[in-house]
């Protein structure tokens, strides 16, 4: 890991914090082993993240089975790794976003929630 792979890692960093400004949802995906999960646990130490993992199959069956209550058993700021196996979270937490913009405003909404994900689905 050279001096091109911390300008890289700087750079993916730097994306994520401004679309954190920007956008209620950033969503980071990839290949397997490439680093995302490294990525979220910075900006959770930094920024005062929850994080959840649904390789937790706990974690996993609890979402699964009561999406509402779910998230609002885990409010935002939170990141949510491993998203592709929780779908049944996406209507909740859009939801979720659209209810803090109409009650707080767009720019309220921003940077609730980060999603992490493999390549290999479809969201």
């Amino acid at each position: 890991k050279g001096d091109g792979f911390m300008i890289f890692q700087r750079h993916i960093f730097s994306v994520v914090k401004q679309s954190l400004t920007e956008y209620p949802i950033t969503l980071i995906t990839g290949a397997r082993q490439v680093g995302k999960t490294t990525l979220v646990t910075i900006i959770e130490k930094e920024n005062g993240y929850k994080y959840l993992s649904f390789d937790d199959s706990e974690l996993l069956a609890s979402a699964k089975a009561n999406p509402k209550k779910f998230i609002e058993e885990h409010p935002s700021p939170i990141i949510f790794d491993e998203v592709q196996k929780a779908k049944e979270l996406f209507p909740e937490i859009e939801a979720v976003v659209n209810e803090t913009r109409r009650m707080k405003g767009s720019q309220a909404a921003n940077g609730m929630y980060i999603l992490t994900g493999s390549l290999k689905f479809n969201l």
